[in-house]
């Protein structure tokens, strides 16, 4: 299998990176720019290209914190978060990468604004930081409390998220392995997705767009579903695979299903057809899910080796979304041609 190699010149960081293994998303021998004590971002070419003004945090988390900012070049001036280290071994430059080799894939598709854009990765003292994109929004559950169809809210957040799912793993072979209610934003900018899978092509039209956050935990497989880049060495087994069939979708519509009054705004019918996602075998996930307030439990479940979720498969969930909503999600055949 040939490597791919991607520039890295849009960021300032005059080098290659491969997303094919671990060691070729380590920044540590790169000489990324670095702030001086003005906010000035200077490249290794001694050149300034832009200035980051600091405003108020955020958000703090045990990882990092984020900050929102002004990011200031010779020609624009715009709203950005800027995401620092708080542990010393904090991989927030492998985190920066991946994040906009996602947004880069989704890109061909037209749905790379699902992605926040990375701006920058730089140096501040001894700590690697990033800045990326601003997003306007609020947490889909918000959304969906809010809203007077909450079940037609609640599937067409799920249709985004099995699209973007699907193609990341399909195409990058990529698993967030941290995706929850908290780590989505929902921006009122209406979107129209066409995506193909097989034989079946699929059209979904909504008001708004779900954007995808927080890499910090994400992974990259290979052809045989072995990781090959991971970002949570301290958390999840170097050898996890990656990616897993439902893996994402199901710790994500697991956190959802753990807020009580967000299920309690759904239809009973809606209820049922989600307790119904959530069975495998002779298991049923949903009393746990909804026994307890947050999804910790779940990481374990999630990080054996052998789990899958074939409910939650890409296909299975487009092809059930389509069938319940056919006027949200239209599917239709490819025709092949000789």
């Amino acid at each position: 299998m040939v490597e791919t190699i991607h520039s890295l010149d849009e960021l300032h960081i005059f080098t290659t990176v491969s997303f094919d293994k671990e060691d070729s998303v380590d920044l540590s021998g790169a000489i990324l720019p670095s702030e001086d004590p003005n906010g000035c971002l200077i490249d290794s070419k001694r050149e300034k290209y832009a200035t980051l003004v600091y405003h108020s945090v955020s958000f703090q988390g045990g990882y990092g914190y984020l900050i929102k900012s002004v990011r200031e070049t010779a020609t624009s001036q715009q709203s950005v978060m800027v995401k620092r280290p708080i542990r010393e071994y904090s991989q927030l430059g492998q985190e920066a990468l991946v994040q906009w080799f996602v947004r880069k894939a989704l890109k061909p598709y037209g749905l790379h604004t699902a992605v926040p854009k990375v701006y920058d990765i730089f140096r501040r003292s001894d700590k690697v930081c990033f800045s990326m994109e601003y997003i306007r929004g609020v947490f889909p559950y918000e959304y969906i409390l809010k809203s007077t169809q909450p079940d037609r809210v609640f599937f067409q957040i799920m249709a985004q998220l099995a699209l973007l799912c699907g193609i990341l793993q399909r195409d990058i072979r990529f698993d967030h392995r941290d995706l929850k209610a908290d780590n989505i934003f929902i921006r009122n900018k209406p979107v129209q997705y066409s995506v193909s899978f097989g034989t079946k092509l699929y059209t979904l039209e909504c008001p708004f767009q779900l954007v995808i956050m927080d890499f910090g935990f994400a992974c990259l497989g290979n052809i045989k579903g072995i990781t090959q880049v991971n970002l949570a060495k301290d958390i999840l087994p170097p050898l996890d695979p990656c990616p897993k069939i439902g893996r994402d979708i199901f710790q994500c519509v697991a956190s959802f299903w753990t807020i009580s009054t967000l299920r309690d705004k759904m239809s009973m019918e809606t209820q049922a057809e989600v307790d119904s996602w959530f069975i495998s075998g002779k298991r049923d996930y949903s009393k746990f899910i909804k026994k307890f307030s947050d999804i910790k439990w779940i990481y374990v479940l999630t990080a054996d080796p052998d789990f899958q979720h074939m409910l939650l498969d890409i296909d299975t969930l487009l092809a059930r979304i389509a069938f319940l909503y056919p006027t949200l999600l239209h599917v239709s055949e490819i025709l092949e041609t000789n």
